[in-house]
């Protein structure tokens, strides 16, 4: 979108009339809107709404879940950080723990662990299951 200034000059440039202006910002600026909302419709007309995004990262949709069809391509400074396995392990479980696609994983796991034992169940899980989704997905994919 325009900022405010920009859209203003665009408008006072249609006034035709110095003694009334108001009605003629105001049909450019009806005008403009339409436009733009007519534009987000058209199919096969490159618009700014159907233009893919600057930073497109699709992924390869052959693969089941999605986390794992995604591509990164970092953009910006590169600013190296260093993290302890301690954080690591909390990033992987947040992320797991967030996911829904992988609500029948989680499901799957949490009932092996109660057969096995129902002491902690969900400590337990949050300990093992990031390893455990590992091993599945490598054995899946692999």
């Amino acid at each position: 979108m325009y900022p405010v200034e920009r859209l203003l000059d665009l408008y006072k440039k249609s006034i035709r009339n110095k003694a009334r202006p108001e009605g003629f910002i105001m049909e450019a600026h009806l005008a403009y809107e339409s436009l733009t909302f007519c534009s987000m419709y058209l199919c096969d007309v490159e618009t700014p709404f159907t233009q893919p995004e600057r930073n497109d990262d699709s992924g390869d949709p052959s693969v089941l879940l999605s986390v794992f069809a995604q591509k990164a391509r970092p953009f910006g400074a590169h600013v190296l950080v260093e993290l302890s396995r301690e954080e690591i392990k909390v990033a992987y479980w947040y992320i797991l723990d967030n996911y829904e696609e992988i609500e029948d994983f989680k499901s799957e796991h949490i009932e092996i662990l109660e057969k096995d034992n129902h002491v902690n169940v969900q400590l337990r899980h949050k300990h093992l299951f990031p390893e455990w989704f590992r091993q599945l997905a490598t054995s899946l994919y692999y």
